[in-house]
Protein backbone atom coordinates (compact mmCIF):
# COMPACT_ATOMS: atom_id res chain seq x y z
CA UNK A 1 0.00 0.00 0.00
CA UNK A 2 2.58 2.58 0.92
CA UNK A 3 4.40 1.59 -2.53
CA UNK A 4 1.37 2.12 -4.32
CA UNK A 5 0.68 5.42 -2.39
CA UNK A 6 4.57 7.10 -2.94
CA UNK A 7 4.23 5.79 -6.63
CA UNK A 8 0.48 8.34 -7.25
CA UNK A 9 2.95 11.04 -5.07
CA UNK A 10 5.53 11.28 -7.64
CA UNK A 11 3.60 12.00 -10.63
CA UNK A 12 4.24 14.83 -12.67
CA UNK A 13 0.85 16.42 -12.72
CA UNK A 14 1.94 19.43 -14.97
CA UNK A 15 2.50 17.12 -18.23
CA UNK A 16 1.01 17.84 -21.50
CA UNK A 17 -1.16 16.07 -24.39
CA UNK A 18 2.12 15.90 -26.14
CA UNK A 19 3.46 13.67 -23.19
CA UNK A 20 0.45 10.86 -22.59
CA UNK A 21 3.07 8.00 -23.34
CA UNK A 22 4.49 9.05 -19.49
CA UNK A 23 0.95 9.44 -18.10
CA UNK A 24 0.40 5.71 -20.17
CA UNK A 25 2.64 4.26 -18.31
CA UNK A 26 2.13 5.82 -15.11
CA UNK A 27 -1.16 3.81 -15.56
CA UNK A 28 0.09 0.83 -16.62
CA UNK A 29 2.77 0.88 -13.60
CA UNK A 30 0.02 1.71 -11.50
CA UNK A 31 -2.32 -1.24 -12.58
CA UNK A 32 0.77 -3.43 -11.68
CA UNK A 33 1.00 -2.21 -8.21
CA UNK A 34 -2.60 -2.25 -7.50
CA UNK A 35 -2.92 -5.86 -8.24
CA UNK A 36 0.45 -6.78 -6.53
CA UNK A 37 -1.36 -5.55 -3.26
CA UNK A 38 -2.01 -8.41 -0.72
CA UNK A 39 -4.86 -9.38 1.20
CA UNK A 40 -4.18 -9.80 4.66
CA UNK A 41 -5.21 -13.28 5.96
CA UNK A 42 -8.00 -13.55 7.89
CA UNK A 43 -7.91 -13.84 11.77
CA UNK A 44 -8.55 -17.37 13.13
CA UNK A 45 -7.58 -15.78 16.39
CA UNK A 46 -11.64 -16.74 18.16
CA UNK A 47 -11.52 -20.34 16.10
CA UNK A 48 -8.03 -21.04 17.57
CA UNK A 49 -9.21 -20.14 21.24
CA UNK A 50 -12.42 -22.02 21.26
CA UNK A 51 -10.11 -25.41 19.75
CA UNK A 52 -7.74 -24.69 22.75
CA UNK A 53 -11.25 -24.81 25.43
CA UNK A 54 -12.12 -27.73 23.70
CA UNK A 55 -8.86 -30.03 23.66
CA UNK A 56 -8.45 -28.68 27.39
CA UNK A 57 -12.08 -29.53 28.45
CA UNK A 58 -12.49 -32.57 30.83
CA UNK A 59 -15.05 -33.68 28.67
CA UNK A 60 -12.25 -34.16 25.89
CA UNK A 61 -8.89 -34.91 27.84
CA UNK A 62 -11.27 -37.38 30.27
CA UNK A 63 -12.21 -38.82 27.10
CA UNK A 64 -16.22 -38.88 27.75
CA UNK A 65 -17.39 -38.14 24.09
CA UNK A 66 -18.53 -40.88 21.97
CA UNK A 67 -15.39 -42.07 19.46
CA UNK A 68 -17.75 -41.46 16.71
CA UNK A 69 -18.49 -37.83 17.54
CA UNK A 70 -15.02 -37.19 19.08
CA UNK A 71 -14.01 -38.01 15.86
CA UNK A 72 -16.47 -35.96 14.11
CA UNK A 73 -15.41 -32.96 16.24
CA UNK A 74 -11.99 -33.16 15.34
CA UNK A 75 -12.06 -34.15 11.82
CA UNK A 76 -14.57 -30.91 11.84
CA UNK A 77 -11.28 -28.87 13.64
CA UNK A 78 -8.85 -30.16 10.81
CA UNK A 79 -10.65 -29.71 7.99
CA UNK A 80 -11.20 -26.54 7.88
CA UNK A 81 -9.50 -23.60 4.89
CA UNK A 82 -6.77 -21.84 7.18
CA UNK A 83 -5.75 -19.68 3.88
CA UNK A 84 -8.68 -17.84 3.80
CA UNK A 85 -8.20 -13.65 3.42
CA UNK A 86 -9.57 -10.76 5.48
CA UNK A 87 -12.34 -10.57 2.94
CA UNK A 88 -13.69 -13.79 4.02
CA UNK A 89 -13.40 -13.39 7.56
CA UNK A 90 -16.90 -14.39 7.66
CA UNK A 91 -16.07 -17.80 6.43
CA UNK A 92 -14.15 -18.39 9.50
CA UNK A 93 -16.53 -16.96 11.74
CA UNK A 94 -19.11 -19.29 10.25
CA UNK A 95 -16.29 -22.08 11.13
CA UNK A 96 -16.11 -20.91 14.51
CA UNK A 97 -19.90 -20.65 15.20
CA UNK A 98 -20.63 -24.14 13.95
CA UNK A 99 -17.87 -25.47 15.72
CA UNK A 100 -19.36 -23.98 18.78
CA UNK A 101 -22.52 -25.69 17.97
CA UNK A 102 -20.57 -28.77 17.29
CA UNK A 103 -19.32 -28.87 20.98
CA UNK A 104 -22.01 -26.99 23.24
CA UNK A 105 -25.38 -28.27 21.43
CA UNK A 106 -24.49 -31.45 19.31
CA UNK A 107 -22.28 -33.12 22.00
CA UNK A 108 -22.80 -36.95 22.92
CA UNK A 109 -21.65 -38.41 25.93
CA UNK A 110 -20.36 -42.46 26.61
CA UNK A 111 -22.76 -43.92 28.84
CA UNK A 112 -21.90 -44.13 32.33
CA UNK A 113 -20.27 -47.61 33.84
CA UNK A 114 -22.65 -49.16 35.78
CA UNK A 115 -20.54 -52.43 36.07
CA UNK A 116 -19.86 -52.37 39.69
CA UNK A 117 -23.01 -50.59 41.03
CA UNK A 118 -24.65 -53.91 39.16
CA UNK A 119 -22.25 -56.33 40.45
CA UNK A 120 -23.13 -54.84 44.09
CA UNK A 121 -26.61 -55.78 43.61
CA UNK A 122 -26.29 -58.79 42.12
CA UNK A 123 -24.10 -59.56 45.12
CA UNK A 124 -26.76 -58.37 47.90
CA UNK A 125 -29.21 -60.15 45.68
CA UNK A 126 -27.35 -63.58 45.26
CA UNK A 127 -26.28 -63.47 48.86
CA UNK A 128 -26.93 -66.06 51.64
CA UNK A 129 -28.59 -63.18 54.08
CA UNK A 130 -30.79 -62.17 51.18
CA UNK A 131 -31.51 -65.63 50.53
CA UNK A 132 -32.08 -66.77 53.73
CA UNK A 133 -34.07 -64.04 54.66
CA UNK A 134 -31.77 -63.05 57.25
CA UNK A 135 -32.96 -59.32 56.89
CA UNK A 136 -35.83 -57.54 57.93
CA UNK A 137 -38.50 -56.87 55.58
CA UNK A 138 -38.88 -53.19 55.48
CA UNK A 139 -35.21 -53.21 55.22
CA UNK A 140 -35.37 -55.01 51.78
CA UNK A 141 -38.19 -53.73 50.80
CA UNK A 142 -36.35 -50.20 51.03
CA UNK A 143 -33.09 -51.08 49.59
CA UNK A 144 -35.38 -53.27 46.31
CA UNK A 145 -37.08 -50.01 46.05
CA UNK A 146 -34.05 -47.87 46.05
CA UNK A 147 -32.56 -50.02 43.80
CA UNK A 148 -36.12 -50.22 41.17
CA UNK A 149 -35.08 -46.33 41.22
CA UNK A 150 -31.42 -46.13 39.98
CA UNK A 151 -31.54 -44.74 36.78
CA UNK A 152 -29.18 -46.37 34.37
CA UNK A 153 -29.21 -44.14 31.41
CA UNK A 154 -26.80 -41.64 32.85
CA UNK A 155 -24.09 -40.38 30.73
CA UNK A 156 -20.47 -39.60 31.43
CA UNK A 157 -19.94 -36.07 32.78
CA UNK A 158 -22.05 -32.78 33.02
CA UNK A 159 -23.96 -31.35 30.09
CA UNK A 160 -22.02 -29.11 28.56
CA UNK A 161 -25.13 -26.86 27.45
CA UNK A 162 -25.16 -25.77 31.62
CA UNK A 163 -22.09 -24.72 32.03
CA UNK A 164 -21.27 -21.29 32.62
CA UNK A 165 -17.91 -20.54 31.62
CA UNK A 166 -18.76 -21.06 28.07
Amino acid sequence: REDVESYIESFDLNITIDQQEKVDNYLYELTNRVTSLELKDASYEQYDTFVETIHSSEYYTKEWFTEEYKNRLDNYINAIDRSLKINEQSRVDAYTAELQNIFIVEFELKPASYTELNNMINNYKESYAYKNNWYTEECVEELDEYISSLNQNIKIGRPIRNRTNG
